[in-house]
């Protein structure tokens, strides 16, 4: 089934056709009862881009097999010979539906997409699209304005206010996607951060005898020193050698109070070539001798 057979066969769809080209068309619908959900079947279409985008509610469908929830705010996008049926709905549900063969999309989009380029194949696994809810309004407002356009009939410039209206609903979802993927792509950096700060606080404890270097540390993290430094900073506003230096004068300061152990021992013990490397290490922080510090 083309998209002029199904406009035929769904009176209620808004139709755009081409003013030269017979074969050039979209359509769209607006559902917003249950019953009508249950009416719409696309499963035939096979020359047509498809978008269903729910602005309310949630619909269940069935695409190319397998079940979707589509939520508000979300939308499925089905290219050409991808098969839809919609079960059932919410009573709150407002969908709509739109259908574009590719003379359509080409005469509108001039082959310049304005999604990302990964954006067809991920579509190929999974066609259903979150976007951040706060852009919805925008895409909505475009609905409703094409909606008004088909009703103005009288309208001189009808046709080509509606190719318009299109094109920007089309940029507004284009530009809804990549702001939702940027800002999942930062809360999975900042996901990302936070674990390899605890990796690398976790390693410190674990290795501050043996190791002090900062060099050490992003090396067995698989990371540059340099960025290493810069997410503990953001994080927990200390650098990696500042880090390493509190866990290890800590412990060292506890061992000069706590055991009678001799200077040499407790260079030995935490890693230190010797006696006055220890020392001097130890000063620099401290501010005196470990022995200075022991006697107070």
């Amino acid at each position: 089934m083309n998209l002029t057979e199904y406009i035929n066969k769904n009176q209620d769809c808004y139709y755009l056709d081409g003013d030269k080209d017979e074969t050039m068309g979209v359509s769209l619908q607006k559902v917003d009862t249950v019953e009508k959900i249950k009416r719409i079947d696309t499963t035939l279409l096979t020359d047509c881009h498809q978008l269903y985008i729910t602005a309310r509610g949630s619909a269940l469908a069935s695409i190319n097999g397998k079940r979707y929830e589509l939520n508000t705010s979300n939308y499925a996008d089905l290219l050409p010979n991808s098969h839809c049926q919609l079960l059932n709905a919410t009573e709150d549900i407002q969908l709509y539906i739109i259908l574009m063969n590719e003379p359509f999309l080409m005469d509108i989009l001039k082959n310049k997409p304005p999604f990302p380029a990964n954006y067809v194949m991920k579509r190929n696994s999974n066609p259903v699209v979150n976007i951040n809810i706060g852009q919805m309004p925008n895409v909505t407002d475009g609905l409703e304005m094409i909606i008004r356009l088909f009703d103005d009939k009288g309208h001189i410039f009808r046709k080509e206010m509606l190719r318009c209206t299109f094109k920007m609903l089309l940029l507004d979802l284009g530009s809804a996607v990549i702001r939702t993927m940027k800002n999942t792509e930062m809360k999975d950096n900042t996901t990302r951060q936070d674990e390899l700060v605890k990796l690398f606080i976790g390693l410190v404890h674990e290795r501050y005898k043996e190791e002090h270097t900062a060099n050490y540390y992003a090396e067995q993290l698989c990371v540059t020193p340099q960025y290493l430094n810069r997410v503990v900073k953001k994080n927990i506003n200390s650098t990696i050698t500042e880090c390493i230096q509190k866990i290890l004068m800590g412990n060292i300061c506890k061992q000069l109070k706590e055991n009678n152990h001799n200077l040499q021992q407790i260079a030995n013990e935490f890693g230190f070539a010797d006696q006055a490397t220890f020392t001097k290490y130890f000063k620099r922080n401290m501010g005196c001798t470990p022995k200075e510090y022991r006697e107070k």
